[in-house]
């Protein structure tokens, strides 16, 4: 039986709507949840979908700008509750590398790991309205930081995917959003830089 028909699962998931419906998120939301799965569901093939679906579920459910280390975080509550329900020890190891994939600072280790972090940055191909809104969602999560240092940080995000020789790694993903998304990152990166000129 799948675990998400499980009466584990359902207390599980009402603890991460509540997380992801938490003050101060704009963007790592259960919108982006709900978007991601949807993403998965117009995937064909796949190894193990259903720690995809518990790693989508789980990779942002800690989630703070100060820390550095929300992906580990992350990966662990949802280790913690594997274990709860006697998961196999495959089935931890996948769901803790997949979550751990989405932090986007080492190339993806297997194909289902490629899938979820296309997944995770498919809205940098989005069009450029909800671009628009996704780029101020994210600063409004980063609201602590002053105007000086979001940009100078944001500025070598941007930079980090743009030097990327390819975004993303799928090719039913690759072809549809690559282009769009390049556009995108430009584009942000053109007003941040614009933004910091002197008047």
């Amino acid at each position: 039986m799948s675990l998400f028909k499980t009466e584990s699962w359902q207390r599980c998931e009402a603890e991460l709507r509540r997380r992801y419906s938490s003050q101060g998120r704009h963007y790592h939301t259960l919108q982006h949840i709900r978007n991601c799965l949807s993403k998965l569901d117009s995937v064909s093939h796949c190894h193990n979908r259903e720690a995809l679906k518990l790693a989508i579920w789980f990779h942002d459910a800690i989630y703070d700008p100060l820390r550095t280390d929300n992906e580990e975080a992350s990966a662990e509550l949802a280790d913690e509750w594997l274990a709860s329900i006697d998961a196999s020890s495959q089935l931890r190891e996948d769901v803790a590398g997949l979550i751990i994939a989405t932090d986007h600072k080492t190339a993806p280790a297997n194909d289902d790991e490629k899938l979820i972090v296309d997944i995770d940055l498919s809205i940098l191909g989005s069009s450029e309205i909800d671009y628009v809104r996704y780029a101020g969602n994210i600063r409004k999560e980063y609201a602590a930081f002053s105007d000086k240092d979001y940009t100078e940080g944001r500025k070598k995000v941007l930079r980090h995917f743009l030097d990327k020789p390819a975004l993303y790694s799928i090719p039913l993903f690759s072809e549809r959003f690559e282009a769009p998304a390049r556009r995108n990152l430009e584009r942000e990166l053109k007003s941040l830089a614009q933004s910091e000129e002197p008047p």
